[in-house]
């Protein structure tokens, strides 16, 4: 075999690969069995540490090569054998079930581990042991199949949303959730309804999205279209509501245009409600359509007792706090788990829909303390604080993208003893803790929790106190956030 100072390196060209690691994003780092440096960072999906693999090479970046298995030449000692059928097909909807459980929960606390490392304090930290998803399989309470211009109906090739693996079984959903699909791929034959096409933008069909209430076996159907009508929805809706009483919730989101990814504009009820109710940690959540909720409810509710076992044992002689501040909130998962902790709980979304959602969940559990606003915290943050004062906790859940450091720096200047950070992105997680330090805060606590068996997502809780002798501590007077 040529090294790569003797030939360009090509899209096609194979290698036997030692893989050492597993990095953030699920793929592992491999080294070339052979004398080639192949002067990149070699990246292997689907693999196990110890892997002695061969490997064809799929993308060439300008620092990484991007490769996929072709052979198990011999196993690492934790590689098993996928459970899925789906699997060998190359289905997106997991990336790690050809790690055995114990190794998934020992690659997620070292990328955690390694995502932090450099902040400042970390190395006098020990990270909590990571809490463990029980069960590991069947634990989805969400899930979007997609069709594509054949018809078929099921989930996307890993970061390819041209490609759809049609799917017969799931084991991260129900077996409801299956005969959901099978009767709409059925009746979508049956009735040679057009599907959505992702090179022409045309067809009707784009998506089949079913949600369940773990606690209350609650189960919602929503059908996901291009914009314009849908003369067969009702007796589609029909069919559904005779597979399972379960079934309260059947619904038509039509989108504003048939670009992927392009928002619902307008929902129509076709059968029951419009949502169903979600049980975690005591409280009841009305789940709509578009409402984000974690997809594992039963870990959910261990990451609720955490954030407010990190509520509770705050740094103050008083039991209940004065104020907890909860940004990006949502439909107030936090905020009301919280409300029990605070004479008041304010929280902060920019999605309008979503403080609707939390002032009627409120409602729904009787929580008579809890306010929300709407509003991008970058700028709603100021006159909200003005308003109601210096907050004792401050709790946030950002997306992926992270809470970013205008916020972060807005939040220390709040002077809040304790923030808590829920991140599902250890990297962002890291940066936006980084913009901490320099205000006087120090990370005191770390605690990863698996919510997606099966993947290499991991969600980590991350606690930051002020230290005492920062002079923030002993700011009076109008609340300084700029």
């Amino acid at each position: 075999m040529t090294t790569d100072s003797q030939h360009r390196l090509r899209v096609g060209d194979e290698y036997e690969v030692a893989i050492q690691d597993l990095t953030h994003d699920g793929r592992g780092t491999g080294r070339p069995l052979s004398q080639d440096d192949l002067g990149k960072t070699l990246l292997v999906s689907r693999c196990a540490p110890g892997d002695h693999l061969r490997v064809r090479v799929g993308k060439i970046s300008r620092n990484k090569i991007f490769a996929e298995p072709l052979q198990v030449i011999a196993a690492g000692p934790d590689r098993i054998e996928p459970p899925c059928i789906h699997w060998t097909e190359g289905c997106g909807g997991c990336s790690w079930q050809q790690l055995s459980y114990t190794a998934q929960l020992h690659a997620k606390a070292e990328i955690v581990k390694s995502s932090l490392k450099d902040l400042k304090g970390f190395g006098d930290l020990n990270i909590d042991p990571i809490v463990q998803a029980d069960p590991t399989w069947f634990y989805r309470n969400k899930m979007e199949f997609t069709f594509n211009a054949l018809g078929g109906l099921g989930l996307h090739l890993p970061g390819n949303w041209r490609s759809v693996i049609p799917i017969t079984d799931c084991r991260l959903e129900s077996n409801l959730a299956m005969r959901i699909v099978a009767t709409v791929r059925a009746f979508t034959e049956n009735h040679q309804i057009s599907t959505w096409n992702p090179d022409s933008g045309g067809g009707l069909l784009h998506e089949l999205m079913i949600r369940h209430g773990q606690a209350g076996k609650e189960t919602m159907v929503a059908f996901i279209t291009s914009s314009g009508s849908f003369p067969e929805a009702n007796a589609l809706a029909s069919k559904i509501t005779q597979l399972d009483e379960s079934i309260v919730a059947v619904l038509h989101g039509a989108r504003a245009s048939n670009q992927r990814g392009s928002q619902v504009s307008s929902t129509k009820l076709l059968a029951g409600r419009k949502a169903i109710i979600e049980q975690v940690g005591g409280l009841r959540f009305n789940i709509g359509l578009e409402t984000f909720f974690q997809t594992n409810s039963m870990q959910a509710e261990r990451m609720l007792e955490i954030v407010a076992r990190e509520v509770r044992i705050k740094r103050t002689s008083s039991p209940i706090s004065n104020l907890v501040l909860d940004v990006f909130c949502g439909i107030g998962f936090f905020a009301l788990g919280l409300a029990e902790y605070a004479e008041t709980v304010i929280g902060i979304d920019i999605i309008e829909a979503s403080t609707i959602a939390a002032r009627e969940n409120a409602e729904l559990n009787r929580v008579k303390n809890a306010l929300f606003y709407t509003g991008d915290a970058r700028h709603a943050l100021p006159p909200i604080l003005e308003q109601h004062g210096r907050p004792d906790i401050v709790v946030l859940d950002p997306p992926r993208s992270g809470a970013g450091g205008k916020v972060m720096r807005r939040l220390a200047r709040a002077a809040p003893q304790r923030i808590v950070y829920v991140s599902c992105n250890p990297v962002t997680l890291a940066s936006d803790l980084r913009e901490l330090e320099p205000l006087g805060y120090k990370l005191t606590r770390v605690q990863p929790i698996d919510l997606f068996p099966q993947t290499h997502h991991v969600e980590t809780i991350a606690t930051a106190d002020r230290l005492e002798e920062t002079p923030a501590m002993l700011a009076t007077g109008p609340i300084d956030i700029t």
